[in-house]
């Protein structure tokens, strides 16, 4: 082969080269901006990412709700019953005097209440009868309608506040609160007591409700 053949072969060869290698240039760069052009319109999510509830729903979910408050009761095992204590009276206790009347089921007709908050001031309640004009008030318990034979009114006009619980009613009698002494409870301790009695008595349920 003459010089001329050579160089021309070589020439040739060097030439297809370049053209294959820009032509490889030309589809790579534009694979490259397809490729970044598909990925800026769906980005890869990334594994670990992690989903923050929104505002609107973290405000409405952290507001405070009100606390609970849980009633306390004055049961009352003899009757089955329980009165449900507002805060000025939850220290209430009570006792059974002694000699108080039976009524057609054995159980007592009335129960002396006080106050433990006012033993100090207003003495203590016992059982013992010479400690009954200690007593903040008493309920008694009757068949409703029945009769009194002292002044021919029934129960319920007698001891208007009151409640009945399946065959009995139970009346409060506040004779005692009303005629206590200044030492013992002022005038207008009296009247608050006494509305707080009154709303514990008509509030009374059997002690098996819910």
């Amino acid at each position: 082969m003459t010089r001329i053949g050579k160089l021309a072969q070589g020439g040739f060869s060097i030439t297809m080269a370049v053209a294959v290698i820009a032509a490889l240039v030309i589809v790579g760069a534009s694979g490259l901006v397809v490729y970044k052009h598909h990925t800026n319109k769906h980005p890869v999510a990334d594994s670990t990412t992690t989903t923050t509830p929104s505002t609107a729903n973290t405000t409405s979910n952290s507001t405070p709700q009100p606390a609970q408050t849980a009633t306390t009761y004055l049961d009352i095992k003899e009757w089955g019953i329980k009165l449900p204590l507002p805060d000025s009276i939850k220290d209430t206790y009570y006792v059974v005097p002694a000699g108080t009347d039976q009524d057609s089921d054995g159980e007592p007709g009335a129960i002396a209440i006080s106050l433990a908050s006012r033993n100090a001031a207003c003495g203590t309640l016992t059982a013992n009868v010479s400690d009954n004009q200690n007593a903040m008030v008493s309920i008694v318990r009757e068949s409703p309608g029945t009769v009194s034979q002292y002044n021919g009114k029934t129960v319920e006009q007698e001891d208007p506040n009151g409640v009945t619980i399946g065959s009995w009613y139970y009346g409060l009698a506040d004779a005692y609160l009303k005629s206590k002494p200044s030492s013992c409870a002022s005038t207008a301790d009296i009247s608050s007591l006494d509305t707080a009695f009154v709303a514990a008595v008509k509030g009374a349920v059997s002690d098996t409700a819910n």
